[in-house]
């Protein structure tokens, strides 16, 4: 059947027997049926109506549980409201975050707990907009009282927006990508199609509904095949990750998802010497995405699990994006891990890229080709298309593409062309039909007048002083005094600052010679910025290290390596 819109969806899904469990601890989980999430959710419009709320008006969420969650989207959806999911969060960059999405929209309400609400309205940044937001605030325990009545779903074209969903790094100046209907079921049905999803699947998440790829990936893509589907929250993966792998087990699970840190993050918290109950036969696809793959990462994680019956066919590396409805390109399913190593220098922009064997060979993943009605272009600086194996701006076109982001007219004819082509702020290649990402353009670091993609430093660096994945974040900054870029890596490091010479030292000798160029900073740093879907926030660091926030660590190591010298002198 071809849906033209998410009520359709979901009214057809209701007359299954399928649903959602909602997984909160190893013994602990709770089943709601798609009837259930139908009838319940038009209850809870007809208690958003009562709060003022009419079709058009955005709803801001600051919702932590995720069946109320998705019950409120599903009410908005209803009713014609615009969800705005948005990651919750309790720093200051968080409530900074909010206020400028509260900004940016029309006629914005907030739903969260009370208790939230007064967190938020404590912080500055948030202190001038208070009685306005004290007007249209919605607290879940009052949204959430069933008594009245189903409210009637209103009639909804497939070119209205169902949802808006702002970048999850995203700081200063929200970047809303507004999602209509038809751009999210020509997505969903390209989804269907290229992971070779069957009636009698089983979708698992732990990702976040506030991520694309939770909420489109794993709740909207189960609900078209009238899937069962289990969501586990983020916070319950973070503190248990090995949970994700015994409920995979359990439930027979055919199709999950996680970016790289997730499987070096769970790696990390495996015993040798113990024995799993699991059994991972189960499992036909995994994808994997919304941060650049590494390919060690992969196979480390494939080894490891080989002996729970897990196959390494089913690894299924994507690129996809917010802009896109979620996916651009998929490899064939049952496919697994493709890569080639690349010289590394043939990967600047305009350059034909050459395959090589050197120690330090870039190694790029395969990412597929393009899904079912969406199309992808290589372009040079000036737009003009490029042929096959030259390196240029990753460009995106189809009806599962954004016409552009909310409120924001500048910020959506800088990427998006008079032809309808949007610039995915990506540079990579075409090989063969199939596609391979070298990095992100704001991530370029410029040395000498060559370019470097900041995770290829990250990795080699890992790679060369047999570091965990994960570990590290290279930036580039303009420095006034040097006139040029200077290189910072960041370290997570928790112990005595003294242990870091060490550290320090170790990647100097080991890594200034072989990457090509030398670092000119390293800041050792107990936690990295990232984002939900576990990208690094790069810019966090660049800001804070401009806002002289590092300067304090950086003068107690240069003292403490000054007196180490001081002392070796002495003794010789």
């Amino acid at each position: 059947m071809r849906y033209k819109n998410l009520l359709e969806l979901l009214d057809q899904a209701k007359e299954s027997k399928a649903g959602i469990t909602f997984i909160k601890d190893s013994d602990e989980e709770e089943f709601m049926s798609y009837r259930q999430l139908h009838e319940q959710s038009r209850k809870i419009l007809c208690s958003l109506k009562k709060e003022g709320l009419q079709k058009g008006c955005e709803l801001i969420f600051q919702i932590e549980d995720e069946k109320t969650f998705i019950l409120v989207f599903w009410a908005c959806v209803f009713g014609g409201i615009i969800p705005v999911p948005v990651t919750m969060g309790g720093v200051n960059e968080q409530k900074r975050k909010v206020l400028n999405i509260w900004r940016t929209l029309n006629n914005p309400y907030l739903i969260t707990t009370e208790k939230t609400l007064n967190n938020y309205l404590e912080s500055e940044q948030l202190y001038e907009h208070q009685t306005h937001i004290k007007q249209r605030v919605l607290f879940i325990e009052e949204i959430l009282e069933l008594d009245g009545d189903s409210d009637e779903i209103g009639v909804i074209d497939e070119n209205e927006i169902a949802f808006i969903q702002f970048s999850s790094g995203s700081t200063g100046l929200p970047k809303g990508v507004t999602l209509t209907h038809q751009n999210l079921m020509t997505n969903i049905r390209a989804i269907v199609s290229g992971m070779a999803i069957v009636e009698d699947d089983r979708g698992l998440t732990w990702l976040p509904l506030t991520h694309d790829l939770g909420l489109i990936g794993f709740h909207l893509v189960p609900l078209f095949k009238k899937n069962d589907q289990f969501i586990m929250s983020t916070n319950l993966f973070v503190r248990r990750p090995l949970l994700w792998l015994s409920k995979i087990s359990e439930h027979r699970i055919t199709t999950t998802a996680s970016p790289n840190f997730g499987y070096a993050y769970t790696m990390m918290r495996l015993k040798d010497n113990v024995k799993y109950d699991w059994d991972l036969s189960c499992l036909k696809l995994i994808a994997n995405g919304a941060e650049p793959i590494s390919a060690q990462v992969c196979r480390d994680f494939f080894m490891k699990m080989e002996r729970y019956g897990l196959k390494k066919n089913v690894l299924f590396n994507t690129f996809g994006m917010a802009e896109a409805s979620l996916a651009v390109t998929f490899p064939p399913p049952g496919e697994g891990l493709k890569s080639i190593l690349f010289n590394r220098e043939s990967l600047s922009i305009g350059c034909k890229v050459l395959e090589c064997q050197d120690e330090m060979a870039v190694e790029l993943v395969d990412l597929g080709t393009p899904v079912m009605n969406c199309y992808v272009k290589i372009t040079d600086v000036n737009g003009i298309e490029v042929d096959q194996e030259i390196v240029g701006h990753i460009h995106i076109k189809g009806n599962n593409v954004t016409k552009g982001y909310y409120n924001n007219h500048e910020m959506t004819a800088s990427v998006i062309t008079s032809g309808g082509w949007l610039n995915t702020g990506d540079l990579g290649f075409l090989k063969a039909g199939r596609l391979f990402v070298c990095g992100r353009v704001k991530d370029i670091i410029f040395i000498h007048g060559k370019n470097y993609y900041s995770n290829d430093v990250e990795h080699s660096i890992e790679r060369l002083c047999g570091m965990k994945s994960g570990t590290l974040a290279t930036v580039g900054v303009f420095s006034e005094h040097h006139q040029r870029d200077i290189v910072l890596l960041f370290v997570r490091f928790n112990n005595k600052l003294a242990d870091f010479i060490t550290i320090e030292n170790d990647i100097r000798k080991k890594a200034d010679f072989k990457i090509g160029f030398k670092i000119d900073v390293i800041i050792p740093i107990k936690r990295l910025p990232k984002t939900t879907s576990g990208k690094l926030k790069r810019y966090e660091l660049i800001e804070n290290y401009q806002k002289k926030e590092y300067q304090k660590i950086i003068e107690e190591l240069r003292q403490l390596k000054d007196s180490c010298q001081l002392t070796m002198d002495k003794d010789e």
